[in-house]
């Protein structure tokens, strides 16, 4: 379902009861919902779980070039990760049959890292440095062969509006949510009190979309667990498998 900026406005405005169902906003008040409605989305895209869309990008590296920027205009030339998910070295082949998944270190564990300047012919990991307009990504060790490629899975920023007048396109749910949401915080901007419909409304609208965006990860377990007194022993299959 596809509406206009202006029109899902409109909505969150009546929902609020800031204007009668048979009114329209000044052009005063809509731009100020209108800048409501793009820092709302603004703080969702902090929330892993608002976030629909995990994308794979394919990005290629400079011999003996260890740090990278990415984002609008960086060296990696996308809109910037909130987070990376997941990094992989693709071979030379290009096929994606010969991706290695690579480690995806914290600030603590890059840091431990005592010689950073380890060279090799593909990298081990990396380390993400989140800034703004632009992130950097560091490789470890230095990559020495510019014929193999980075691979990265990140989640992406909520896309903002530009215009009243641009259409309002997401997948199913968000628009319920994002109406829901919008009225809450007009009632907030504009000191109205939030019904108690209206609070549960945009409660469980949000919830539903960070149920159906939640991933459970597999648990990973070792093949051997040490006992209290430094023994070892063996694990039942029966924890691993569930059966």
């Amino acid at each position: 379902m596809t509406t206009t900026v202006l029109s899902l406005i409109i909505d969150s405005m009546q929902d609020a009861g800031i204007i009668a169902a048979d009114e329209v906003p000044t052009n005063t008040e809509a731009q100020k919902c209108f800048r409501l409605l793009n820092r709302m989305l603004d703080t969702w895209s902090t929330e892993n779980l608002m976030i629909y869309n995990n994308v794979q990008e394919v990005f290629s590296l400079a011999a003996g070039q260890q740090t990278y920027t990415i984002g609008t205009g960086g060296d990696f030339n996308t809109s910037r990760p909130v987070n990376i998910n997941q990094a992989y070295m693709r071979g030379p082949d290009g096929d994606n049959s010969t991706d290695l998944r690579i480690a995806v270190w914290t600030y603590d564990e890059y840091a431990n890292i005592i010689s950073k300047e380890v060279t090799s012919s593909i990298a081990l990991g990396i380390y993400y440095n989140s800034g703004y307009p632009l992130s950097e990504i560091t490789l470890w060790p230095v990559v020495t062969d510019s014929t193999w490629e980075l691979v990265l899975w990140s989640w992406k920023v909520l896309s903002s509006f530009t215009a009243l007048t641009d259409t309002v396109s997401f997948p199913p749910g968000y628009e319920n949510a994002i109406e829901s949401n919008l009225a809450a915080t007009i009632c907030a901007a504009f000191q109205r009190p939030i019904s108690p419909d209206l609070a549960v409304w945009a409660t469980q609208s949000k919830a539903q979309l960070k149920r159906i965006n939640v991933e459970i990860p597999q648990l990973g377990m070792p093949a051997r667990l040490v006992g209290m007194s430094g023994s070892t022993f063996p694990i039942s299959p029966h924890i691993l498998t569930g059966y």
